[in-house]
This record gives structure tokens, sequence and C-alpha cells, in this order.
């Protein structure tokens, strides 16, 4: 159970979760096992501020949602089995799941006299039914260590999509506007083979066959029919290699192609409805539209290891991607839909970095299981994700996403597990909210600190603070086309001052 108050105005959060797994080892060589899982979530949902409500109060909610009537509910449930039989030396995996997820979310849209925008009230109710048959086997191939990957995973969902006008300061559901049956297909076969062509180096091509297919039928035919059936197909070949250096050092790397199909998310819109106003107002209507699905190419190298006192784990990639699906609101919020962008190029490095820095400094000694130590840890990321001479943003940098972030922890250890320590989180480069790169989000850094104590027995219990400056910044921002340089409402303010403690019992 979860429960907490908020930081922001209207950003209360009631959550419970129970799961849990049954498993039978049927013989040496094959076991199942069960797995059960459910949450009932209620969250209210504060909105988005300006940049100037941001730093003039970032816990105020947006001026629409003060009226309380923007929420997220849902009642959510999965049951899944998976069997694992070895035969000789390979592995055959099987998995069978099942997901049901009830979902009420009234989503404030702009109501006047005579017209109202938005998504409104989304009644939704789906079903997911998925699953994999895949084999891992071990043998010789040219005399030499060869791994052979084999596996075939298919899934499908149903679900009715209900749409109502959102009434301000009430949770009654105004007139329906929309209604329609969702069915969604996707097939994957994949086949991946790691040949070891020396005793340190292999090669690893790949394949993967992938087909989708998206449905709506529109059951709310008043205002014409949107029902829409699209599919896709998609083949993404791949190469690579691994390299061990040392026992201890990896060198790894691969060319590889991706396929994204839509969701019914991206290929439902709204658009006015037709014809003169109606009382109380004219209400939006959903409609579909055609999209691509995503492609991409992507190289990638990076290494993992240790060598003394450092271990390490980085990734460079590099992608050229094709009709990236980029959704898009307008200055206030309203989602304008998904579009296929011209190409665009994902540019990124990431770095996970563990430093020992000094040990034996208070505790040191035979009686002791070790020493104690200090350590820092580091991740930064670097995202330059940019179109690629679009001819509406040129180069410009692709909204959302800061390109540099850093975070950073400089603990002490003692081995009878005792830690304290302060850490920081930096976004060193301010992040535009619009894709004309008009606006942007600033700058920040925030500091926490942390004291706990881990037991050899499973008893553990920790306080930590966070943002101990109380510094005001945007955790998130929406995306918008062109803000135009405007302070528009795209900004989520990130939490204040807090302390936060807990503790934790293994038996």
């Amino acid at each position: 159970h979860n429960s907490t108050g908020g930081y922001r105005d209207f950003s209360q959060q009631n959550n419970q979760r129970l799961g849990g797994n049954v498993g039978w080892r049927i013989s040496d060589n094959a076991e199942t096992r069960m797995f059960f899982f459910f949450a009932q979530t209620d969250s209210e949902l504060p909105g988005t501020l300006t940049k100037t409500q941001m730093r003039a109060n970032p816990r105020q909610a947006s001026a629409a949602n003060k009226l309380r009537i923007d929420k997220r509910d849902f009642d959510y449930m999965r049951l899944g089995n998976k069997t694992s039989v070895k035969i000789g030396e390979g592995l055959l995996e099987t998995s069978l799941y099942w997901a049901y997820k009830d979902l009420d979310h009234p989503i404030f849209n702009i109501l006047t006299p005579t017209f109202a925008t938005g998504p409104g009230t989304i009644d939704l109710v789906t079903n997911n039914i998925g699953g994999e048959v895949r084999w891992t086997g071990e043998h010789r191939l040219l005399d030499r260590r060869n791994q052979l990957v084999v596996g075939f995973n298919p899934s499908g969902s149903w679900g009715e999509d209900t749409r109502f006008e959102n009434l301000n300061n009430t949770e009654a559901r105004g007139r329906k506007f929309g209604e329609g049956t969702e069915r969604a297909l996707n097939i994957e076969a994949y086949v991946q083979n790691e040949l070891w062509v020396t005793d340190t180096f292999a090669v690893v091509p790949g394949f993967q066959f992938s087909y989708a297919e998206r449905n709506f039928k529109d059951r709310f035919l008043s205002d014409g029919d949107s029902s829409r059936n699209q599919d896709y197909l998609g083949y993404s070949p791949k190469l690579g290699f691994l390299w061990d250096a040392t026992p201890k050092v990896r060198f790894f790397g691969n060319v590889s192609r991706s396929f994204e199909p839509p969701s019914f998310g991206e290929i439902k819109t709204f658009v006015a409805s037709a014809g003169p106003p109606v009382f109380p107002r004219r209400l939006p209507r959903i409609i579909t539209q055609e999209l691509k699905e995503q492609t991409a190419t992507t190289l990638e190298v990076g290494s993992r290891g240790e060598w003394d006192r450092l271990d390490w784990d980085a990734t460079f990639y590099h992608a050229w991607v094709d009709n990236e699906l980029l959704s898009l609101n307008d200055a206030n919020g309203n989602p304008l839909g998904t579009i296929n962008a011209s190409p665009t190029l994902h540019t990124g490095l990431e770095l996970g970095l563990r430093t020992r820095l000094w040990d034996g400094i208070f505790a040191q000694g035979e009686a002791l299981p070790e020493r104690d130590r200090i350590e820092l840890r580091q991740v930064y990321t670097w995202s330059d994700f940019r179109f690629a001479n679009s001819p509406v943003y040129g180069s410009n940098q692709l909204a959302g996403i800061p390109e540099h972030l850093y975070r950073a922890e400089l603990l002490y250890r003692h081995p009878w597990g005792f830690y304290i320590g302060p850490n920081v989180e930096w976004s060193a480069s301010r992040m535009p909210v619009d894709h004309a790169n008009t606006y942007f989000a600033s700058p920040f850094a925030i500091m926490g600190a942390k004291v706990g104590y881990e037991s050899p027995r499973g008893f553990s219990l920790f306080i930590e603070g966070r943002n101990l400056l109380d510094t005001t910044y945007a955790a998130t921002t929406g995306v918008v086309a062109n803000a135009g340089g405007v302070d528009t409402a795209q900004f989520s303010p990130g939490d204040g001052f807090g302390l936060y403690g807990g503790f934790e019992w293994k038996y």
C-alpha cells in the first residue's frame, strides 16, 4: 500500500499492489511457475505550469486542474506462466500471459459556451494475451563454442474505448462523443547465433520478423465513420561482436535495425465536430489517421569491466531514425495528435562508473569481514537527438529530452552495515519544450543525502533527504511544435525539499 498527499496541489495518490508466484520443480530437468499481480491505483494530476507560475509557486496546480477534475484511476490484473525444460544441451522455455486493465481517466478539456476540446473522460477496458516459445541451444559449430537462440512471440489485445465530455468541477460524466472497439495483433519471430571464432572473440548475427495489425471499429457514427484497419510488416537484421580483452574486460558492438508500429493512442486524434454549435456546446469527435511504422538503423559500441579500483559500463550509439512517432500538444496542453516526423538522428553516450576512492580508513583488521571504504558512483547520459535537415525544423534539437544528465553519489560504507553520504542530480543544459527551439526549460542541480544501516540478517533502514536546497526546477515538460518563444503551460515542477525514511526485513 502506498499513499501520498503530494508535493503539489491536487497530486494525491493511493495505490494497492499484490503479487506473487508459485513454482513446481517437476523433475531435475523441468519446472513450471505461475505468476499473479494485481494493482489498484488512484492518481490526481496537477497538470503543467508556465515557467513564471512554476517559479512563483511550484506547489500550485495548473489553472485548469484547480477545478479538480483531471485524474487517472485504473485496476490492473495479470496472470502468467513460465515453463522451462532442459533437453540435452539446450533449454526450451514457454510462457503465456493474460492481462486486464480498466482505465477511468478524466482529462481536462476546455469548455466554452459553444465548443469543447480535448479527449474528455476516457473509459477504456482492455485485455491482452500473449506468449513466447524460446529455444536456447549450446553446441559446437566448426569445432567452436556456439549458442543458438530461436523464438516465436505472438500477442494480441482487444478493448472498448468510450469518451465522454468532462464537466468542470464535477465527477459526473457529460455527453458521450466517441465509442469504438480496438483490436491489435503482434507477431515476432527471431533467431540469433553467437559463434566464438576464437576463445575471446565472438560474432553475433541475428534476424527478427515482425507483423502487426491495428484495427479500430468506430461505433459512434453520428458524426461520420472513423474506422480504420492498418497492418505493418518489418524485418530487423543485426550483426554484432563480443571481445573479451581480459577475463574482466569486455568490448561489444552491433549494427541493427528496429521496427515500431504505432499504438492506438497515436492513431486516434480529435477534431471539431461538423455543423453549427449545438446546445450547450459542440463536442469534439474522434478520428483516426494513417501512420507509418517507425524504423531505425543503429550503430552501438561499448565496454564493461573492472580494473583495480574502477568498475565501468559505457555505451556509445548513433541511430538514423525514419518516420519517428512524435506526439504533440498545443500551447494549452491539448493533444494535437501524433505525426511521422522527417528523418531524425539520435546520438548518445551512457556511462556508469564506480570508483573505490579509499578503504581501510577507520575499520581494518582480521576480525572484520572487510575494510570500510568510500565509493564514488557516477552515471552520465548524453542525448543529442535532432532533426536531420527537416524542411520545417532544420537540424533543431528534439524537444523534451535533456542533452546532459549527470547523477553522482559519494558513499562511506562500514563493514558493520552502516553507510552515509551525499548525492547530486545535475541537468547541465537547457532543454527545449518545442521542436522549433524557441523556448527552453532551465538547467538545474539538486542535492541530497542519505544515511542507513544494512544488517547481514536481512534487516535494513534508511533516512534520505532529497532536494536539500529546495530548488525549484522542471522535472519534465510537455512537447509542442512551436511555442513561438511564449511562456506556455508545459512545465511539471519537481518535488521540493523532503525527508524520506523506510525499513525492510527479509527472512
